[in-house]
């Protein structure tokens, strides 16, 4: 029997993310551009019912959203959202070690749709 603690890195936090984004802006019209990064993470750990805890992990990630602006008059704005543009899933899965994996060890997925919107903006000064 073995007794003891077992240790295990913060739950949440990817080894590697990163975010990248392209703007531009000039006269009336704007644009942006962003990609956002994280590979998987550990998000929880199941509870010990007959073994070691099971890790639940969440796959890596990638998103792509798009906005455009275009002020038409010094009062008047319209805009165009994009979100989620690359149709990115999240997915939990068991993990133990060296055994475990997205493929195999499915726990959950949820499919997000790609969002658009358009929006406009008044001031009223």
């Amino acid at each position: 029997m073995q007794t003891g603690e077992q240790q295990s890195g913060f739950f949440g936090v990817s080894d590697l993310s990163y975010n990248a984004t392209l703007a531009y802006d000039k006269g009336p019209i704007g644009a942006r551009l962003s990609y956002v990064y994280r590979n998987a993470w550990q998000v929880r750990n199941e509870a010990r019912l007959f073994a070691n805890p099971l890790g639940v992990w969440r796959r890596a990630e990638a998103s792509l959203d798009l906005q455009l602006t275009a002020r038409i008059t010094d009062r008047l704005g319209v805009t165009f959202d994009a979100v989620n543009l690359t149709r990115t899933k999240q997915q939990e899965y068991y993990r133990f070690g060296a055994v475990g994996d997205q493929d195999r060890f499915n726990l959950g997925t949820v499919l997000i749709p790609r969002t658009f919107a358009i929006g406009a903006r008044y001031s009223f000064r």
